[in-house]
């Protein structure tokens, strides 16, 4: 039975790791790779992710360097995760990260056995902390897709992402009760806490 109606399920046969992948309305073949979630709204001063995910069709990914470019007045690194704001995914590995290009992080992997093959590797996890409002196009870039002999992953191409930096919410104000000052009297000694009033 065919798979063609849910998002990130191979479509054609269930045991055809070559299939192509629905992403966003449209199939992918062996060697696309595309960011998870296609676009994400974050407020200023908040940290955010986007998942890198790969169709290696029926070979396995031993291999890769990606370049991945952003807006860098709207998006800083979260170097604070990861290696220098990069992590491996379940499916994936990364071996260096080079951020020292405004705007791009170049990152890269090697594995001797490889990983899939699979029509939805979740290969890396890339963190982001929002910086000024405004739009910030997401471009990720192909360098190098292999497999362990070497042999290119199908057709190596990459689907563009975005990230929406919305205004920092504004705090509601806290409102604070005026106290309201007691009477004046006289205390009795033999019933504290009761007042005389004269």
């Amino acid at each position: 039975e065919s798979i063609t109606d849910q998002a990130y399920k191979p479509v054609g046969s269930p045991n055809d790791s070559d299939a192509g992948v629905v992403v966003s309305g449209f199939v992918v073949g062996a060697g696309t790779l595309w960011m998870v979630p296609p676009e994400s709204n974050v407020p200023v001063g908040n940290n955010c992710e986007v998942e890198v995910h790969l169709n290696s069709g029926n070979q396995v990914l031993a291999a890769y360097q990606f370049d991945l470019s952003y807006a860098e007045t709207r998006l800083g690194l979260n170097t604070a995760i990861g290696t220098n704001g990069v992590k491996a995914g379940p499916d994936g590995f990364v071996t260096a990260v080079n951020p020292g290009t405004p705007g791009v992080v170049i990152f890269n992997g090697f594995d001797v056995t490889g990983t899939g093959p699979g029509s939805d590797l979740h290969v890396a996890d890339v963190y982001f902390t929002a910086l000024s409002e405004g739009v910030s196009p997401l471009s990720l870039e192909v360098e190098t897709l292999v497999d362990p002999d070497y042999n290119t992953i199908g057709v190596p191409h990459a689907s563009d992402n975005s990230i929406i930096v919305n205004p920092s919410p504004t705090p509601t104000p806290i409102s604070t009760a005026t106290p309201t000052p007691l009477p004046t009297g006289h205390g009795d000694s033999m019933n504290p806490g009761k007042m005389w009033f004269v």
